[in-house]
Protein backbone atom coordinates (compact mmCIF):
# COMPACT_ATOMS: atom_id res chain seq x y z
CA UNK A 1 0.00 0.00 0.00
CA UNK A 2 2.76 1.93 0.74
CA UNK A 3 4.19 1.86 -2.86
CA UNK A 4 1.27 2.41 -4.21
CA UNK A 5 0.28 5.55 -2.34
CA UNK A 6 3.97 6.70 -3.66
CA UNK A 7 3.00 5.98 -7.04
CA UNK A 8 -0.06 7.93 -7.29
CA UNK A 9 1.25 11.09 -5.71
CA UNK A 10 3.95 10.97 -8.04
CA UNK A 11 1.31 10.57 -10.51
CA UNK A 12 -0.31 13.21 -9.20
CA UNK A 13 2.84 15.48 -9.23
CA UNK A 14 3.09 14.27 -13.08
CA UNK A 15 0.09 15.78 -14.10
CA UNK A 16 0.04 19.07 -12.26
CA UNK A 17 1.78 21.11 -14.53
CA UNK A 18 -0.49 20.05 -17.38
CA UNK A 19 -3.25 21.43 -15.15
CA UNK A 20 -1.38 24.40 -14.50
CA UNK A 21 -0.23 25.38 -17.83
CA UNK A 22 -3.42 24.01 -19.90
CA UNK A 23 -5.66 26.51 -17.39
CA UNK A 24 -6.80 29.76 -19.34
CA UNK A 25 -6.40 33.16 -17.44
CA UNK A 26 -9.49 34.98 -16.39
CA UNK A 27 -7.93 37.97 -18.99
CA UNK A 28 -8.16 35.31 -22.62
CA UNK A 29 -11.34 34.10 -21.83
CA UNK A 30 -12.86 37.97 -21.52
CA UNK A 31 -10.85 38.48 -25.13
CA UNK A 32 -12.14 35.42 -26.53
CA UNK A 33 -15.83 37.10 -25.12
CA UNK A 34 -15.21 39.81 -26.72
CA UNK A 35 -14.44 38.85 -30.06
CA UNK A 36 -17.60 36.87 -29.92
CA UNK A 37 -20.11 39.04 -28.34
CA UNK A 38 -18.82 42.61 -29.24
CA UNK A 39 -21.20 44.36 -31.64
CA UNK A 40 -19.01 46.35 -33.59
CA UNK A 41 -17.62 42.78 -34.28
CA UNK A 42 -20.77 41.83 -35.79
CA UNK A 43 -21.61 44.63 -37.48
CA UNK A 44 -18.45 44.44 -39.29
CA UNK A 45 -19.39 40.66 -40.46
CA UNK A 46 -21.99 42.19 -42.06
CA UNK A 47 -19.89 43.75 -45.13
CA UNK A 48 -17.79 41.08 -44.92
CA UNK A 49 -20.87 38.29 -46.17
CA UNK A 50 -22.02 41.00 -48.11
CA UNK A 51 -18.54 40.67 -50.15
CA UNK A 52 -18.89 36.66 -49.93
CA UNK A 53 -22.01 36.63 -51.65
CA UNK A 54 -21.08 39.68 -54.14
CA UNK A 55 -17.89 36.56 -54.99
CA UNK A 56 -20.27 33.53 -55.51
CA UNK A 57 -22.65 36.29 -57.40
CA UNK A 58 -19.13 36.48 -60.33
CA UNK A 59 -18.87 33.02 -60.19
CA UNK A 60 -22.48 32.26 -61.17
CA UNK A 61 -22.04 34.91 -64.10
CA UNK A 62 -19.71 32.19 -65.55
CA UNK A 63 -22.77 29.68 -66.20
CA UNK A 64 -25.55 29.80 -68.49
CA UNK A 65 -28.95 32.15 -67.54
CA UNK A 66 -32.25 31.78 -68.91
CA UNK A 67 -34.35 34.74 -69.60
CA UNK A 68 -38.34 34.72 -70.61
CA UNK A 69 -40.11 37.18 -72.70
CA UNK A 70 -43.39 38.11 -74.17
CA UNK A 71 -44.92 40.07 -76.27
CA UNK A 72 -48.94 41.02 -77.54
CA UNK A 73 -49.00 43.77 -79.76
CA UNK A 74 -52.53 45.41 -81.58
CA UNK A 75 -51.89 47.74 -84.65
CA UNK A 76 -54.48 49.70 -86.65
CA UNK A 77 -53.20 51.77 -89.70
CA UNK A 78 -49.81 52.07 -90.61
CA UNK A 79 -47.64 51.22 -93.88
CA UNK A 80 -48.82 48.67 -95.61
CA UNK A 81 -48.02 46.27 -99.07
CA UNK A 82 -50.01 45.70 -101.74
CA UNK A 83 -50.50 42.20 -103.42
CA UNK A 84 -52.04 42.50 -106.74
CA UNK A 85 -52.81 38.98 -107.24
CA UNK A 86 -56.14 39.53 -108.94
CA UNK A 87 -55.25 41.95 -111.33
CA UNK A 88 -52.81 38.63 -111.79
CA UNK A 89 -54.91 35.84 -111.84
CA UNK A 90 -58.63 36.52 -112.87
CA UNK A 91 -57.19 36.91 -116.99
CA UNK A 92 -55.38 33.68 -116.20
CA UNK A 93 -59.03 32.26 -113.85
CA UNK A 94 -61.64 33.71 -116.84
CA UNK A 95 -59.64 31.53 -119.57
CA UNK A 96 -59.65 28.43 -117.55
CA UNK A 97 -62.94 28.67 -116.93
CA UNK A 98 -64.10 29.34 -121.03
CA UNK A 99 -61.69 26.51 -121.40
CA UNK A 100 -63.34 23.91 -118.64
CA UNK A 101 -66.61 25.44 -119.55
CA UNK A 102 -66.73 25.64 -115.40
CA UNK A 103 -66.49 27.98 -112.85
CA UNK A 104 -63.71 25.44 -110.92
CA UNK A 105 -61.59 29.09 -110.84
CA UNK A 106 -63.02 31.77 -108.62
CA UNK A 107 -62.00 35.39 -108.98
CA UNK A 108 -59.40 36.72 -106.04
CA UNK A 109 -59.09 40.28 -104.91
CA UNK A 110 -56.37 41.87 -104.45
CA UNK A 111 -54.28 41.58 -100.83
CA UNK A 112 -52.98 44.50 -99.03
CA UNK A 113 -51.29 43.59 -95.67
CA UNK A 114 -50.53 46.00 -92.93
CA UNK A 115 -46.62 46.01 -91.88
CA UNK A 116 -47.40 46.16 -88.19
CA UNK A 117 -48.47 43.31 -86.72
CA UNK A 118 -52.36 43.07 -85.02
CA UNK A 119 -53.67 40.65 -82.76
CA UNK A 120 -49.70 39.19 -82.57
CA UNK A 121 -48.08 37.31 -79.66
CA UNK A 122 -44.04 36.65 -79.59
CA UNK A 123 -42.81 34.35 -76.10
CA UNK A 124 -39.59 33.12 -76.01
CA UNK A 125 -37.05 31.78 -73.20
CA UNK A 126 -33.63 32.86 -74.42
CA UNK A 127 -30.54 30.81 -73.30
CA UNK A 128 -27.33 32.68 -72.82
CA UNK A 129 -24.01 31.71 -72.63
CA UNK A 130 -20.52 33.41 -72.17
CA UNK A 131 -17.92 31.82 -74.35
CA UNK A 132 -15.23 34.58 -73.69
CA UNK A 133 -15.47 37.48 -71.30
CA UNK A 134 -12.36 38.72 -69.72
CA UNK A 135 -14.32 41.32 -67.93
CA UNK A 136 -16.37 38.50 -66.05
CA UNK A 137 -12.64 37.04 -65.03
CA UNK A 138 -11.46 40.46 -63.84
CA UNK A 139 -14.68 41.01 -62.05
CA UNK A 140 -14.03 37.50 -60.05
CA UNK A 141 -10.87 38.54 -59.53
CA UNK A 142 -11.76 41.84 -57.82
CA UNK A 143 -14.40 40.61 -55.88
CA UNK A 144 -12.07 37.95 -54.43
CA UNK A 145 -9.67 40.81 -52.97
CA UNK A 146 -12.82 42.90 -51.53
CA UNK A 147 -13.57 39.40 -49.60
CA UNK A 148 -9.85 39.91 -48.46
CA UNK A 149 -10.24 43.25 -47.47
CA UNK A 150 -13.22 43.07 -45.33
CA UNK A 151 -11.42 40.06 -43.46
CA UNK A 152 -8.75 41.94 -43.29
CA UNK A 153 -10.83 44.92 -41.92
CA UNK A 154 -11.93 42.57 -38.99
CA UNK A 155 -8.49 41.81 -38.15
CA UNK A 156 -7.62 45.29 -37.65
CA UNK A 157 -10.77 46.14 -35.62
CA UNK A 158 -9.51 42.38 -33.49
CA UNK A 159 -6.27 43.70 -32.28
CA UNK A 160 -8.02 47.03 -31.35
CA UNK A 161 -10.84 45.66 -29.94
CA UNK A 162 -7.87 43.06 -27.92
CA UNK A 163 -6.03 46.56 -26.97
CA UNK A 164 -9.69 47.98 -25.35
CA UNK A 165 -9.94 44.70 -23.35
CA UNK A 166 -7.08 44.43 -22.43
CA UNK A 167 -6.48 47.92 -21.14
CA UNK A 168 -9.85 47.91 -19.50
CA UNK A 169 -9.16 44.76 -17.63
CA UNK A 170 -5.69 46.47 -16.14
CA UNK A 171 -7.26 49.08 -15.41
CA UNK A 172 -10.28 47.17 -13.10
CA UNK A 173 -7.15 45.74 -11.92
CA UNK A 174 -5.59 48.78 -11.13
CA UNK A 175 -8.41 50.36 -8.85
CA UNK A 176 -9.28 46.90 -7.33
CA UNK A 177 -5.89 46.10 -6.21
CA UNK A 178 -5.75 49.89 -4.97
CA UNK A 179 -8.98 49.56 -3.35
CA UNK A 180 -7.51 46.53 -1.36
CA UNK A 181 -4.41 48.24 -0.39
CA UNK A 182 -6.27 51.26 0.74
CA UNK A 183 -8.19 49.08 3.03
CA UNK A 184 -5.33 47.56 4.25
CA UNK A 185 -4.13 51.27 5.38
CA UNK A 186 -7.64 51.52 6.61
CA UNK A 187 -7.36 48.26 9.12
CA UNK A 188 -3.73 49.27 9.99
CA UNK A 189 -5.33 53.28 11.21
CA UNK A 190 -7.66 51.69 12.86
CA UNK A 191 -5.68 49.62 15.23
CA UNK A 192 -3.68 51.91 15.90
CA UNK A 193 -6.20 54.21 17.28
CA UNK A 194 -7.79 51.40 19.46
CA UNK A 195 -4.01 51.11 20.64
CA UNK A 196 -4.30 55.32 20.93
CA UNK A 197 -7.20 54.56 23.19
CA UNK A 198 -5.66 52.39 25.33
CA UNK A 199 -2.83 54.63 25.53
CA UNK A 200 -4.94 57.66 26.65
CA UNK A 201 -6.80 55.47 29.10
CA UNK A 202 -3.84 54.78 31.10
CA UNK A 203 -2.65 58.15 30.81
CA UNK A 204 0.49 57.64 28.35
CA UNK A 205 -0.88 59.45 25.72
CA UNK A 206 -2.81 62.70 25.15
CA UNK A 207 -6.28 62.88 24.06
CA UNK A 208 -5.19 64.83 20.92
CA UNK A 209 -3.76 61.74 19.25
CA UNK A 210 -6.83 59.86 19.00
CA UNK A 211 -8.21 63.16 17.33
CA UNK A 212 -5.20 63.16 14.97
CA UNK A 213 -5.75 58.84 14.42
CA UNK A 214 -9.34 60.03 13.70
CA UNK A 215 -8.71 62.34 11.43
CA UNK A 216 -6.18 59.95 9.51
CA UNK A 217 -9.05 57.29 9.06
CA UNK A 218 -11.49 60.54 8.01
CA UNK A 219 -8.57 60.64 5.00
CA UNK A 220 -8.68 57.61 4.10
CA UNK A 221 -12.45 56.96 3.89
CA UNK A 222 -12.66 60.14 1.45
CA UNK A 223 -10.04 58.13 -0.93
CA UNK A 224 -11.41 54.69 -0.31
CA UNK A 225 -14.64 56.54 -1.42
CA UNK A 226 -12.98 57.20 -4.99
CA UNK A 227 -11.35 54.28 -5.50
CA UNK A 228 -15.18 52.07 -4.81
CA UNK A 229 -15.85 54.77 -7.93
CA UNK A 230 -12.85 53.84 -9.86
CA UNK A 231 -13.67 50.35 -9.70
CA UNK A 232 -17.52 50.74 -10.47
CA UNK A 233 -16.74 52.69 -13.97
CA UNK A 234 -13.39 50.10 -14.76
CA UNK A 235 -16.15 47.60 -14.73
CA UNK A 236 -19.11 49.34 -16.37
CA UNK A 237 -16.58 49.70 -19.59
CA UNK A 238 -15.48 46.31 -19.09
CA UNK A 239 -18.83 44.74 -18.89
CA UNK A 240 -19.65 47.34 -22.12
CA UNK A 241 -16.76 45.89 -24.16
CA UNK A 242 -18.11 42.13 -23.22
CA UNK A 243 -21.55 43.20 -24.71
CA UNK A 244 -22.90 42.19 -20.82
CA UNK A 245 -25.35 44.06 -18.26
CA UNK A 246 -23.22 46.96 -16.39
CA UNK A 247 -24.08 45.21 -13.34
CA UNK A 248 -22.46 41.48 -13.81
CA UNK A 249 -19.38 40.78 -12.08
CA UNK A 250 -16.37 40.43 -12.92
CA UNK A 251 -13.71 37.73 -12.37
CA UNK A 252 -10.32 39.12 -11.52
CA UNK A 253 -6.79 37.25 -11.41
CA UNK A 254 -3.41 39.61 -11.69
CA UNK A 255 -1.64 38.92 -14.73
CA UNK A 256 2.00 37.19 -14.29
CA UNK A 257 4.98 39.62 -15.14
CA UNK A 258 5.81 39.27 -19.00
CA UNK A 259 9.27 39.91 -18.71
CA UNK A 260 10.03 37.11 -21.44
CA UNK A 261 8.64 39.30 -23.98
CA UNK A 262 11.28 41.96 -23.48
CA UNK A 263 14.21 40.43 -24.70
CA UNK A 264 13.97 41.27 -28.28
CA UNK A 265 12.07 44.27 -28.13
CA UNK A 266 15.09 47.00 -28.38
CA UNK A 267 14.65 44.88 -32.34
CA UNK A 268 11.11 44.84 -32.81
CA UNK A 269 9.91 45.67 -36.21
CA UNK A 270 6.88 45.98 -37.99
CA UNK A 271 6.27 43.19 -40.76
CA UNK A 272 4.80 42.91 -43.89
CA UNK A 273 2.06 40.65 -42.49
CA UNK A 274 0.65 43.42 -40.35
CA UNK A 275 -3.35 43.88 -41.19
CA UNK A 276 -2.62 47.62 -41.34
CA UNK A 277 0.22 47.05 -44.45
CA UNK A 278 -1.96 44.22 -45.71
CA UNK A 279 -5.13 46.28 -46.28
CA UNK A 280 -3.20 48.49 -48.42
CA UNK A 281 -1.65 46.12 -50.57
CA UNK A 282 -5.28 44.64 -51.31
CA UNK A 283 -6.37 48.13 -52.22
CA UNK A 284 -3.50 48.04 -54.31
CA UNK A 285 -3.78 44.94 -55.78
CA UNK A 286 -7.42 46.26 -56.32
CA UNK A 287 -6.91 49.26 -58.47
CA UNK A 288 -4.24 47.85 -60.29
CA UNK A 289 -7.01 45.07 -61.83
CA UNK A 290 -9.46 47.75 -62.43
CA UNK A 291 -6.32 48.98 -64.07
CA UNK A 292 -6.42 45.70 -66.29
CA UNK A 293 -9.75 45.54 -66.55
CA UNK A 294 -9.75 49.50 -68.11
CA UNK A 295 -7.07 48.39 -70.28
CA UNK A 296 -9.10 45.38 -72.24
CA UNK A 297 -11.80 47.90 -72.57
CA UNK A 298 -11.08 46.44 -76.55
CA UNK A 299 -11.63 43.11 -76.06
CA UNK A 300 -14.54 41.84 -77.41
CA UNK A 301 -17.27 39.63 -75.90
CA UNK A 302 -18.47 36.56 -77.53
CA UNK A 303 -21.33 34.77 -76.00
CA UNK A 304 -24.02 31.84 -77.66
CA UNK A 305 -27.60 32.06 -77.33
CA UNK A 306 -30.46 29.70 -78.41
CA UNK A 307 -34.15 31.07 -78.43
CA UNK A 308 -37.26 28.33 -77.91
CA UNK A 309 -40.41 30.21 -78.40
CA UNK A 310 -44.03 30.58 -80.35
CA UNK A 311 -45.13 33.31 -82.42
CA UNK A 312 -48.10 33.54 -84.35
CA UNK A 313 -51.87 35.75 -84.91
CA UNK A 314 -54.85 35.48 -82.78
CA UNK A 315 -53.30 33.47 -80.59
CA UNK A 316 -52.53 30.31 -82.49
CA UNK A 317 -50.01 27.87 -80.99
CA UNK A 318 -49.51 24.80 -83.48
CA UNK A 319 -46.37 22.71 -85.02
CA UNK A 320 -46.16 26.16 -87.26
CA UNK A 321 -45.85 28.71 -84.61
CA UNK A 322 -43.37 27.47 -82.34
CA UNK A 323 -39.75 28.44 -83.48
CA UNK A 324 -36.21 27.23 -82.38
CA UNK A 325 -33.07 29.65 -83.20
CA UNK A 326 -29.57 29.82 -82.26
CA UNK A 327 -26.46 31.40 -82.59
CA UNK A 328 -23.25 33.52 -81.85
CA UNK A 329 -23.19 37.18 -80.43
CA UNK A 330 -20.28 39.27 -80.47
CA UNK A 331 -20.05 42.40 -78.84
CA UNK A 332 -16.93 44.76 -79.12
CA UNK A 333 -16.96 48.65 -78.56
CA UNK A 334 -15.58 50.74 -81.37
CA UNK A 335 -15.41 54.23 -79.40
CA UNK A 336 -16.08 55.91 -75.92
CA UNK A 337 -15.17 59.29 -76.37
CA UNK A 338 -11.95 58.54 -74.49
CA UNK A 339 -13.83 57.49 -71.60
CA UNK A 340 -11.73 54.35 -70.42
CA UNK A 341 -8.75 56.78 -71.06
CA UNK A 342 -10.09 59.46 -68.49
CA UNK A 343 -10.59 56.08 -66.25
CA UNK A 344 -7.10 54.96 -66.54
CA UNK A 345 -5.86 58.44 -65.17
CA UNK A 346 -8.17 58.49 -62.36
CA UNK A 347 -7.17 55.05 -61.32
CA UNK A 348 -3.37 56.26 -61.95
CA UNK A 349 -3.85 58.89 -59.12
CA UNK A 350 -5.33 56.27 -56.75
CA UNK A 351 -2.70 54.04 -57.08
CA UNK A 352 0.02 56.84 -56.53
CA UNK A 353 -1.83 58.07 -53.42
CA UNK A 354 -1.96 54.46 -52.18
CA UNK A 355 1.67 54.02 -52.50
CA UNK A 356 2.29 57.47 -50.83
CA UNK A 357 0.00 56.44 -48.08
CA UNK A 358 2.17 52.82 -47.42
CA UNK A 359 5.23 55.20 -47.20
CA UNK A 360 3.56 57.39 -44.84
CA UNK A 361 2.18 54.15 -42.43
CA UNK A 362 5.65 52.71 -42.25
CA UNK A 363 7.07 55.75 -41.12
CA UNK A 364 4.70 56.20 -38.57
CA UNK A 365 4.55 52.62 -37.47
CA UNK A 366 8.30 52.70 -37.06
CA UNK A 367 7.71 55.80 -34.95
CA UNK A 368 5.07 54.09 -32.46
CA UNK A 369 7.14 50.76 -32.59
CA UNK A 370 10.13 53.71 -31.01
CA UNK A 371 7.82 55.21 -28.91
CA UNK A 372 5.74 51.97 -27.40
CA UNK A 373 9.47 50.42 -26.91
CA UNK A 374 10.59 53.34 -25.29
CA UNK A 375 7.49 53.57 -23.44
CA UNK A 376 7.92 49.56 -22.60
CA UNK A 377 11.69 50.12 -21.13
CA UNK A 378 11.06 53.27 -18.66
CA UNK A 379 7.47 52.13 -17.48
CA UNK A 380 9.52 48.55 -16.29
CA UNK A 381 12.58 50.84 -15.01
CA UNK A 382 9.89 52.79 -13.06
CA UNK A 383 8.18 49.71 -11.38
CA UNK A 384 11.43 47.79 -10.52
CA UNK A 385 12.24 51.34 -8.87
CA UNK A 386 8.90 51.51 -6.88
CA UNK A 387 9.49 47.62 -6.07
CA UNK A 388 12.42 48.79 -4.24
CA UNK A 389 10.79 51.55 -2.88
CA UNK A 390 8.36 49.38 -1.35
CA UNK A 391 10.47 47.21 0.25
CA UNK A 392 12.36 50.10 2.02
CA UNK A 393 8.76 51.92 2.96
CA UNK A 394 7.65 48.29 4.45
CA UNK A 395 10.99 48.26 6.86
CA UNK A 396 10.57 52.10 7.73
CA UNK A 397 7.18 51.38 9.46
CA UNK A 398 7.76 48.23 10.27
CA UNK A 399 10.89 49.65 12.29
CA UNK A 400 9.02 52.88 13.79
CA UNK A 401 5.92 50.57 14.50
CA UNK A 402 8.06 49.17 16.95
CA UNK A 403 9.40 52.01 18.03
CA UNK A 404 6.19 53.11 18.84
CA UNK A 405 4.85 50.26 21.05
CA UNK A 406 8.08 50.96 22.59
CA UNK A 407 7.67 54.82 23.29
CA UNK A 408 10.48 55.69 21.39
CA UNK A 409 8.39 56.82 17.94
CA UNK A 410 5.93 59.52 17.86
CA UNK A 411 2.68 58.92 16.39
CA UNK A 412 2.77 60.90 13.88
CA UNK A 413 6.07 59.87 12.38
CA UNK A 414 4.27 56.42 12.42
CA UNK A 415 1.37 57.86 10.50
CA UNK A 416 3.77 59.38 8.15
CA UNK A 417 5.50 55.73 7.90
CA UNK A 418 2.31 54.45 6.84
CA UNK A 419 1.70 57.05 4.05
CA UNK A 420 4.92 56.69 2.61
CA UNK A 421 4.39 52.52 2.57
CA UNK A 422 0.31 53.32 1.14
CA UNK A 423 1.35 55.46 -1.50
CA UNK A 424 4.57 53.30 -2.49
CA UNK A 425 2.18 50.53 -3.01
CA UNK A 426 -0.31 52.71 -5.03
CA UNK A 427 2.62 53.74 -6.97
CA UNK A 428 3.86 50.04 -7.46
CA UNK A 429 0.93 49.08 -8.59
CA UNK A 430 -0.16 52.00 -10.67
CA UNK A 431 3.69 51.31 -12.20
CA UNK A 432 2.99 47.78 -12.55
CA UNK A 433 -0.35 48.28 -14.69
CA UNK A 434 1.12 50.90 -16.56
CA UNK A 435 4.06 48.34 -17.67
CA UNK A 436 1.12 45.73 -18.57
CA UNK A 437 -0.26 48.55 -20.61
CA UNK A 438 2.64 49.75 -22.63
CA UNK A 439 3.66 45.98 -23.49
CA UNK A 440 0.20 45.09 -24.81
CA UNK A 441 0.38 48.11 -27.10
CA UNK A 442 3.76 47.10 -28.55
CA UNK A 443 2.26 43.77 -28.75
CA UNK A 444 -0.63 45.17 -30.96
CA UNK A 445 2.12 46.71 -33.38
CA UNK A 446 3.06 43.30 -34.17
Amino acid sequence: MKYLSKIFLFGIYLSLPGCIFSQKFVLDSYIEEALMQNLVLRQKNIPLAKSRLALKEAEKRFKPTADFSFSYTLAYGGRTIDLPIGDLLNPVYNTLNRLTQSNQFPQLENVENQLLPNNFYDGRVRISYPVFNKDLNLQKEVRMQEVLLQENEIEIYKKELILSVKTAYYQYGLALEGQLILGNAKNFLENSLETVQILVREGKALPAQVLRAENEIEILDSKLKEADNQVINAQLYLNFLLNRENNLPLKFEKPPLETDLLKDVEVFKWNESNPVFKKIDLALSIQNLLEKRNQQFFIPQISLFSDIGSQAFNWQLNNKSVYLIGGVQLMMPLWVNKMNKLKNEQIQLDIQALKWNKELLANQENLSIQMAVNKVTVSKKAFTSMAKQVQTAATYLRLTERGFQEGAVSLLEMYDAQNQYTNALLQENMKYYQYLMALSELQKLK
